[in-house]
């Protein structure tokens, strides 16, 4: 009877561990913010030279040109033209917020 019930506690702990696991690998990842505006706002950053969009906290690849609210316009290329026809490219983590707000280092002008 205990080898029994130590196999099905074994098999139990296991498939578990496998399914904690699997939980994991599924989950988006999270972005931790780096400034008040991160907290309350999506935006589209430069990671690793490729585009991302953050919406609620939750990351994609940016899979086409993103117009913010002020107009500023970012492209899959990381381009960003402002409303004041200013335009330059997103250096690894700029951000551009939906409100059209820039962070990051500073801009080149192209």
């Amino acid at each position: 009877m205990k080898k029994i019930v130590t196999t099905v506690a074994i098999v139990v702990a296991s498939i578990t561990t496998q399914a904690q696991n699997n939980d994991v690998n599924t989950q988006p990842k999270i972005v931790p913010p780096i400034s008040r505006d991160s907290i309350i706002m999506d935006y589209v950053s430069m990671q690793g030279g490729q585009m991302i969009l953050v919406q609620n906290k939750r990351v994609s690849k940016l899979r086409k040109d993103m117009v913010m609210k002020n107009g500023t316009i970012v492209k899959i290329n990381g381009m960003v033209k402002t409303p004041d026809g200013q335009s330059f490219k997103l250096h690894e983590g700029d951000r551009v917020y939906t409100n059209g707000k820039i962070e990051g280092p500073e801009k080149s002008p192209v």
